[in-house]
């Protein structure tokens, strides 16, 4: 089964220590925006950004499936106040 997860719910899942379980039941895709985030919080000194490390590793070693959105402008509509643009691409995927 696939799943597609957003840059919170990654970093729970990594909190929570069940990241590593969840990859073991499903494929996780993420979108390219999500790897953009995880960088972006991954240049902090705390918890999260020690998880978002993490999971930039896990991507590196093909763990996690990233996506890329070929049609931007679906991701630019969906982009709103509740919204940001991982979680746009998220839908969009």
């Amino acid at each position: 089964m696939k799943i597609v997860v957003d840059t919170s719910a990654l970093i729970s899942l990594g909190a929570s220590g069940l990241l590593d379980k969840a990859l073991s039941f499903v494929e996780i895709l993420i979108a390219f925006e999500i790897v953009e985030e995880l960088k972006e919080m991954a240049t902090y000194n705390d918890k999260a950004a020690k998880i978002a490390k993490t999971i930039l590793m896990l991507i590196e070693k093909n763990k996690l499936h990233v996506v890329r959105v070929r049609n931007k402008n679906k991701i630019e509509k969906l982009i709103s106040a509740k919204a940001d643009r991982g979680e746009a691409a998220c839908f969009v995927i």
